[in-house]
């Protein structure tokens, strides 16, 4: 699947990742110079919303929202996609541009025939069952701070 994200933390990635679709995804580079050339997105507006307990002293160098209406601040926007989960998730492939997506598409059809993207789905379960078991564990011990009267 090839998902050209719209701001940092798409939903449709995290629902095609845990569905262990291999995606592939443009550089940190090739996104910001697309934006750069088609004007600027994201789903939260400057301001709309504010992390809890990261008012004005955070240690963030800058708020991970930008008001595209009012000019974008380009070293804030590729400084937040670097964290994204988009940047950091494994098993996702990587393009900088529309003429390499083509090449990686056509050499992984002629080089196995779709094997490297079972290896990368395969991946994509494997750190799906990691994450869910961590999730877990996380609740049961909330769970165990409770004191459940009946």
């Amino acid at each position: 699947m090839i998902l050209f994200p719209w701001d940092p933390a798409p939903m449709a990635f995290f629902e095609l990742y845990r569905l262990a679709v291999p995606l592939f995804l443009p550089s940190i580079e090739w996104i910001i110079r697309v934006h750069r050339a088609t004007g600027w997105i994201y789903t939260e507006k400057n301001n709309d919303i504010v992390l809890a307990g990261q008012h004005n002293n955070s240690h963030w160098p800058s708020q991970p929202f930008w008001d595209h209406d009012h000019g974008v601040n380009v070293n804030q926007v590729e400084y937040w996609y670097r964290w994204s989960d988009i940047a950091n998730f494994p098993h996702v492939l990587y393009f900088d541009s529309a003429i390499q997506l083509f090449e990686n598409l056509v050499q992984i059809y002629n080089t196995n025939h779709g094997e490297q993207l079972e290896d990368v789905r395969n991946g994509m379960v494997q750190i799906n069952r990691l994450q869910l078991a961590e999730t877990l564990l996380w609740y049961r011990r909330q769970l165990t701070t409770f004191d459940l009267v009946y």
